[in-house]
């Protein structure tokens, strides 16, 4: 199922021959949230009126506000990582405060926040725990940089885990798999 592609510097570099498609994926996999989860609640008739999004950031009812980031989960035995872009939760204070600096160098400053994604992706992120309200750190980062996403370490989260120690290779590929064909686990099973 699996094989391992190597350059020319003896760096793995992380692609996979996809049982999916048959194709083979190359480099580092990056996927993101087109959106916070709290806004799929919204009935699409009061969507427009309730919801304000860009890219990097949004608001419901100007009551509850949101930045996009990235969090990365380093690739054991390479030096890659799986990105995620996902949004997280910001007190009114801190996303105006952002949005004050927003596209000049922030490095150095940062926000406290809530993660706010549903990972259906990974079995044991999905199992037993929600990845809705984790409490992150967010840290703004450069100019034109997205901010980085780490999630507490005091968060008892698969996901907060993973991000302090890594995925396995054959994980990272499970997850693509999972994100690249959403029904790749239900097609295994039946295949077995």
């Amino acid at each position: 199922m699996l094989n391992w592609l190597i350059s020319d510097n003896k760096t793995k570099e992380f692609s996979f021959k996809c049982s999916g498609c048959g194709k083979t994926h190359r480099g580092a996999p990056s996927f993101s949230f087109s959106r916070p989860a709290e806004t799929c609640t919204i009935p699409k008739t009061e969507y427009d009126r309730r919801v304000y999004l860009t890219k990097d950031l949004c608001s419901i009812d100007e009551s509850s506000f949101y930045i996009r980031g990235k969090l990365n989960i380093p690739i054991r035995d390479s030096d890659e990582y799986f990105h995620w872009g996902v949004w997280v939760k910001q007190t009114r204070e801190s996303f105006y405060r952002y949005l004050e600096s927003y596209g000049r160098d922030q490095t150095g400053d940062h926000s406290y926040g809530w993660l706010s994604a549903d990972f259906y992706l990974d079995k044991r992120w999905r199992a037993r725990h929600t990845d809705r309200m984790l409490k992150s750190d967010v840290h703004w980062g450069g100019a034109g940089q997205q901010p980085e996403i780490f999630i507490f370490e005091s968060e008892d989260h698969p996901l907060a885990y993973d991000q302090r120690n890594g995925i396995s290779w054959d994980h990272a590929v499970e997850l693509t798999m999972n994100t690249i064909h959403p029904h790749y686990e239900e097609d295994e099973a039946l295949a077995s």
